[in-house]
């Protein structure tokens, strides 16, 4: 790697933007969940797993920031 980038859109800090992006993806997805109980009911087997394996991604992706933040690397 030639160099280190530490800002990204908006000149955000990286670690700001992976945070907020987390958080926002774990909103919608909820709120996906939330239609989905109301309007697709018949498919909530199917529509629920798949989100919720999302929200579990981006909970990952959001401790995980927060470790390395507090490694110094």
């Amino acid at each position: 790697m030639c160099c280190r980038v530490d800002r990204c859109c908006f000149c955000f800090r990286l670690t700001s933007g992976i945070k907020a992006m987390s958080i926002l993806l774990i909103l919608i997805e909820i709120g996906l969940i939330a239609v989905g109980i109301f309007l697709l009911p018949q498919f909530l087997f199917a529509i629920a797993p798949t989100f919720v394996i999302g929200i579990i991604c981006d909970i990952i992706l959001f401790v995980s920031v927060i470790r390395v933040r507090s490694l110094n690397l």
